[in-house]
């Protein structure tokens, strides 16, 4: 149920499962260990050791399920921040974009399995940012090439490609205009240098 919540975007769901996979993960690994340290039976330590797969799993997926989360918790605070707010709020600015890196966070949270895919999505939000609110195009080129290595750090770890993601191709499309401008400059500059 919980894959299922997570593949349909539903963290809340997820969040929800996950929470209460807790309670009984919890018990059974402080029974299984009690009558192991008694028995010392390998089938009981082959049963502790996949308790402790399972809570791995639930990690996992509960440090994406947050990722989500404080993604959408940014997006609706910049969604009020553009959209709704008669007036600019710099405070809420940078509020946005604590959202962006407390997702980004979250996502690199659980060790060895990150969710590289959350994290290029928040980073993708993060520069389109960067681009609408402050101008500052080096800072979001910089975040497009970081989403641009999660997108091959996906491919090559998961085994499954995300170009045709709108985060990858929003990335894609910035990094290219960012250099068309950038090969404009040098030629305007070049020549004014010449005359």
């Amino acid at each position: 149920a919980t894959i299922l919540a997570d593949e349909n975007e539903d963290w809340f769901t997820s969040l929800q499962i996950l929470t209460e996979m807790n309670y009984p993960i919890t018990i059974a690994n402080k029974s299984l260990k009690k009558y192991c340290d008694i028995t010392n039976v390998p089938m009981i330590q082959s049963c502790v050791d996949d308790i402790n797969d399972i809570k791995a799993f639930q990690l996992q997926y509960l440090c994406r399920a947050e990722s989500k989360q404080l993604l959408y918790n940014a997006n609706e605070l910049r969604s009020q921040l553009l959209f709704i707010n008669e007036e600019f709020s710099m405070d809420m600015a940078y509020n946005v974009i604590d959202g962006y890196c407390a997702s980004i966070l979250s996502a690199k949270a659980y060790g060895d399995k990150p969710s590289f895919e959350c994290e290029a999505i928040a980073t993708s939000a993060l520069s389109s940012f960067y681009i609408q609110v402050f101008k500052n195009e080096e800072r979001a080129h910089r975040l497009n090439l970081q989403v641009i290595q999660l997108a091959e750090s996906i491919t090559e770890y998961a085994h499954t490609t995300y170009y045709s993601k709108p985060w990858y191709q929003s990335a894609r499309q910035a990094i290219e205009e960012y250099r068309e401008k950038k090969a404009a400059y040098d030629i305007a500059r070049v020549q004014k240098e010449r005359e």
